[in-house]
């Protein structure tokens, strides 16, 4: 089962160039749907190696995130520069969300260089000046905004020179906002949503009436995030009266709001609709509660792949985000270390997402056996879950 957006911003964490002007995704991290299900026979290769063959194939799907993994762990300079410098704005986005996230001053001192780089994608590079911010960054995407006519290239750049203090830029961005004439970046919207300026809201209301149709719960999402309560409108309308692509794709925005924002739209979720949808929405909430192990537990176990790939992801989140406590911590981690064995390869890579992002020891047998798993996506999963481990 698949949503509108190929579950994008859910139930997979890979690139998808597919979509590049089509529909609207998170965080460059969304795999080609095809990958994850494809077999091939493979001999077992160390994490670098395995990152770094696959840093230089065609696909920029499984290249992105070889990249990121490879920039993650501080591969070197000549790396990072030759990642930022990728033809594909999916690898230029992965890279520098990978290199912010490392925080070193060189790796922000590229990224505020890179913000200025006029032959690269706008949102890479708005991306660049946002998770980096420096008085660099300010400099340079304070002119990188002035310098585009263009709505949808403008309206990130003016976003990043916003975030960095140019308050010039909050009027170029209402501006392209209010055109309607965006990219279908529905992480775009996300950011503006959590830059926190409620001034933008009027702008979001006019882009909400004449943006195309693939965008609409994205800027009513940024507009959510932004405290404007007539936003609920078409979330409420999506999970309760949409198609089953529809309220997925609601839920997939609402994961990235405050729960305090969400909780009745989670709640009319839960309360009707396919099993998917409800099972979606009981993870969602309980991994803000961090409360209820057997949610996680139970889902685990589901017959439905895509259920026990979301039981993994927001098992990691409880345990990410705080609210576990012990008891919820420990379910969660056997959650995660059992699904490492799943039949499903999509399960299996959700897995080694988790270990990456927990650390944890008791995975390393599994991790260092699905170096040679024969699925793609494994492979690089594994590769990243080993160098963290």
């Amino acid at each position: 089962m698949t949503s509108l957006c190929q579950r994008v911003l859910v139930l997979s964490s890979w690139a998808l160039p597919a979509v590049l002007s089509g529909c609207p995704k998170s965080t460059a991290n969304t795999f080609d749907p095809a990958l994850p299900e494809q077999s091939v026979e493979v001999s077992s290769a160390s994490p670098v190696e395995v990152l770094e063959h696959n840093a230089g194939v065609l696909d920029p799907s499984a290249r992105a995130r070889a990249v990121a993994l490879l920039v993650a762990a501080n591969h070197g300079p000549a790396f990072d520069a030759r990642a930022l410098g990728d033809p594909s704005p999916w690898v230029q986005r992965a890279a520098v969300e990978a290199m912010a996230a490392r925080g070193d001053s060189d790796g922000a001192e590229r990224l505020a260089e890179f913000t200025g780089r006029g032959d690269r994608d706008a949102f890479a590079r708005a991306l660049a000046a946002v998770r980096a911010p420096s008085p660099r960054a300010a400099a340079e995407s304070a002119e990188a905004w002035q310098a585009e006519a263009a709505p949808w290239r403008r309206a990130p750049l003016a976003l990043a020179a916003l975030v960095n203090g140019d308050d010039a830029a909050r009027t170029g961005l209402s501006d392209a906002l209010a055109t309607g004439e965006l990219p279908l970046e529905a992480d775009l919207m996300l950011e503006i949503g959590r830059c926190g300026d409620a001034r933008l809201i009027p702008a979001l209301q006019a882009a909400q009436e004449v943006v195309e149709e693939e965008l609409d719960l994205a800027v009513a999402a940024a507009r959510l995030m932004l405290g404007d309560p007539t936003a609920e409108q078409p979330f409420r309308k999506a999970v309760m009266g949409g198609d089953i692509e529809r309220r997925l794709e609601a839920l997939d925005y609402l994961v990235h709001i405050d729960a305090a924002r969400t909780a009745p739209l989670l709640d009319r979720a839960m309360s009707q609709g396919p099993e998917l949808v409800t099972a979606y929405a009981r993870l969602v909430k309980a991994a803000q509660s961090g409360s209820d192990p057997a949610v996680f537990t139970k889902a685990a176990e589901d017959p439905d792949r895509e259920v026990r790939e979301l039981a993994v992801r927001f098992a990691s989140r409880a345990a990410a985000g705080g609210t576990a406590n012990k008891r919820v911590a420990k379910a969660v981690r056997d959650v995660i270390v059992d699904a490492l064995a799943d039949p499903s390869p999509g399960v299996r890579a959700e897995a080694l997402v988790a270990v990456q992002r927990l650390a944890i020891p008791e995975a390393e047998p599994a991790v260092s056996q699905l170096l040679g798993d024969e699925n793609l996506r494994v492979r690089i999963e594994a590769a990243g879950a080993a160098l963290a481990l």
